[in-house]
């Protein structure tokens, strides 16, 4: 589990490598969802130049219009979409 939230989170998802996408089976699908959401709630966001920040910033502007962008893009009727909040 700490992979897959590292590899959405880390760098704030401003690399080639951040998941964009994770598929599971159905089975799997509600206990998945609640680990992943008690792990985001604790995932501490700051200035990445503190100690402990594992999430900062956008890097500038034109970063965050495609971010947006792509969290507010319709989704397939099949896709589910699951929201926790972050610490602060």
């Amino acid at each position: 589990m700490c992979g897959i939230l590292f590899s959405a989170v880390g760098t704030v998802g401003q690399r080639c490598t951040s998941l964009r996408r994770l598929f599971m089976h159905e089975s799997v699908y509600d206990k998945t969802i609640e680990r992943l959401k008690q792990l985001y709630g604790k995932v501490p966001i700051g200035n990445p130049l503190e100690k402990g920040t594992l999430m900062g910033p956008l890097i500038n502007k034109q970063s965050y219009a495609p971010c947006r962008k792509r969290c507010n893009r319709p989704r397939p009727k099949a896709a589910r979409c699951s929201v926790a909040s972050a610490s602060r």
